[in-house]
């Protein structure tokens, strides 16, 4: 696997669970910035969308 990088202010916990599971984590020194994403949840026929709560922007699908 390669590396697994993070913001500083994930919890010490979430990376610990992080590299238990195999990951190479590494925090980042500055933030990465914003996104949105939407997830496509084809059984069910429905969009999940998420966006960064820091900075303007929103998930849109149809």
């Amino acid at each position: 696997m390669g590396q697994t990088i993070v913001e500083r202010g994930i919890p010490g916990p979430a990376i610990r669970g992080l590299q238990e599971i195999g990951h190479k984590v590494l925090v980042a020194p500055e933030p990465h910035g914003g996104g949105q994403m939407i997830m496509i949840d084809w059984k069910e026929g429905v969009l999940i969308g998420g966006s960064d709560s820091r900075v303007d922007g929103c998930a849109l699908g149809y």
